[in-house]
């Protein structure tokens, strides 16, 4: 795929049409979670770009990236002003602590460097599917609270102290950095604040605004961004506007009572998805 004379592909992918089709379709549902779902059905993306990118996960991975962030722009105009600062600053300190947790183990795992490839990718698979794991089970347990809380009438408010926040966003930092995956984090940790449909998403979107930002300093070092991924993420960027437009009309639409239970429906989804995706990968 040639765009003034510049080949976005180059040979990375297998297939080139497979890429654009299910790349794009990736993007599309990556940009919709974030305009108008808070984020937490994006993780269903990350698996459909591996399967784009011909299975190589760390690609799919990097090339995301650069794509949230163009995502990120235009959702922070999108949602201008109608977040909870105070709300998204306590995941912060955490936050910048999860994602240099990650630098450290995934440049431990050999990427960026050029020796022990071969154990590098063995070890990052085995440490994905352990948090991958992890991840499914938090979701699937933190429904499971939630369905009873609502079943007993009980849903308490949740006020977090700074020590859950910084455990939250320690979490959400770590996650985000290997696989883009903190949606499910992030929504255990707002929605039980009752924050509105809104200021929860608009909470997220700026809280990702500046998460993401942090993540490229790393992925930079350890040469996951590189000419060749953010070339052919390019070729993806013009799904994005449509996946926001989308996003947001269907979040205008949809009210607060039915938009809380599409959410919970995408968190059970998606954990049972992520644990069944890490028990094939330990076991097999």
């Amino acid at each position: 795929m040639t765009v003034f004379g510049v080949d976005l592909i180059g040979g990375q992918v297998p297939d080139v049409t497979t890429y654009l089709v299910l790349g794009g379709l990736a993007v599309m549902i990556m940009s919709m979670a974030k305009a108008g779902f808070g984020g937490s059905i994006g993780l269903l993306a990350i698996p459909l770009m591996t399967y784009a990118t011909g299975g190589k996960a760390s690609l799919g991975v990097a090339l995301f990236l650069p794509i949230l962030i163009a995502t990120d722009y235009m959702n922070i105009i999108v949602w201008w002003r109608q977040w909870r600062w105070p709300v998204a600053a306590r995941l912060l300190p955490g936050a910048v602590l999860g994602v240099l947790i990650a630098w450290a183990a995934l440049h431990w795992m050999g990427f960026g460097q050029q020796a022990g490839s071969n154990r590098a990718e063995a070890d990052r698979a085995i440490a994905d599917a352990v948090m991958k794991l992890g991840i499914g089970v938090i979701s699937l347990s933190f429904v499971t609270i939630r369905a009873i809380q609502a079943i007993r009438s009980r849903q308490m408010v949740f006020r977090p102290v700074m020590w859950q926040s910084t455990v939250a966003g320690g979490i959400a930092g770590v996650t985000s950095t290997f696989a883009h995956a903190a949606g499910p984090v992030t929504a255990m940790y707002l929605l039980p604040q009752q924050l509105g449909k809104n200021a929860y998403v608009a909470t997220t979107v700026l809280y990702y605004f500046i998460g993401n930002q942090i993540k490229l300093a790393p992925y930079i070092h350890l040469n996951l961004i590189n000419r060749e991924s953010l070339l052919l993420g390019l070729a993806l960027v013009p799904v994005v506007p449509v996946g926001v437009i989308l996003g947001r009309w269907l979040a205008k639409k949809i009210n607060e009572k039915i938009f809380g239970a599409i959410v919970y429906s995408l968190l059970t989804l998606t954990g049972f998805d992520l644990c069944l995706k890490a028990i094939m990968s330990l076991t097999g």
